[in-house]
């Protein structure tokens, strides 16, 4: 996706927000300054190898990110909240994609990866995911129904790839796989759209920082340093304040 799709993506949410703008102006509800929200998004993905082979040619499969978010507003320029939640996939690997994958490839790869967590795939192997990532943000731009903010998250990751193989010692088929610790620290811009003193939807586009993914227990690992912003990096969410 190039950046110019993301400028259409926040000029829609201005034409959403604008009819808003014209509504008669009440007194602003009381709020505890707490509020929850998240972000979820789940792909299913399917395949045929064209061998004719019937169904046994035929392979599906899906992948999944669930993040609640709970957060406190300090004032009205500054935040302060968690992201906590699971994630399988692609999206385990956090904002920055680890191949450099884009558009095409990037959807080529994810399904590649929904559908070999299939027990029935030739090669089974799946990647998942628990992810805590607080964050303080800072509102750049604040109107009185578009904000525009910046996110300073860091992130921690939990990680595994799994693959179903035979086990050495039982002989039995059995998931078998490796851990990682996957840690970011980056700025996220983003905007908000306020709907009402209440609710809330907000988008992050894009990021501006450091991810480093080790192996458990051994050496190997990788670190990576970026400005990865366009709409392939895109979370979009809600929050609803308290």
């Amino acid at each position: 996706m190039k950046i110019y799709k993301v400028l259409a993506l926040v000029a829609l949410a201005m034409l959403v927000a604008a009819p808003l703008n014209a509504q008669k102006k009440k007194a602003p509800a009381k709020s505890s300054g707490v509020y929850v929200g998240g972000s979820l998004g789940v792909t299913f993905s399917s395949a045929n190898d064209g061998l004719g082979n019937g169904e046994n040619s035929k392979q599906s499969g899906a992948s999944y990110r669930i993040l609640p978010e709970v957060g406190f507003n300090i004032n009205k320029k500054m935040a302060a909240g968690v992201q906590l939640g699971i994630l399988k996939g692609i999206a385990t690997f956090g904002s920055f994609d680890p191949s450099d994958l884009k558009s095409l490839g990037l959807a080529v790869a994810s399904a590649g990866l929904d559908i070999s967590s299939d027990i029935n795939f030739q090669n089974p192997t799946k990647i998942t995911g628990f992810r805590f990532a607080p964050y303080f943000r800072y509102v750049l731009i604040s109107g009185r129904n578009l904000d525009f903010f910046v996110d300073g998250m860091f992130a921690y990751t939990s990680a595994s790839q799994k693959r179903y193989a035979i086990d050495r010692d039982s002989g039995n088929m059995t998931w078998q796989g490796t851990n990682y610790n996957l840690i970011e620290v980056a700025a996220r811009p983003g905007f908000m759209v306020k709907f009402g003193p209440k609710f809330n939807v907000i988008c992050r586009i894009g990021a501006l920082g450091v991810q480093s993914a080790k192996q458990q227990d051994s050496e190997a690992g990788v670190t990576r340093f970026g400005l990865d912003f366009d709409s392939n990096n895109l979370m979009l969410g809600f929050v609803f304040n308290l």
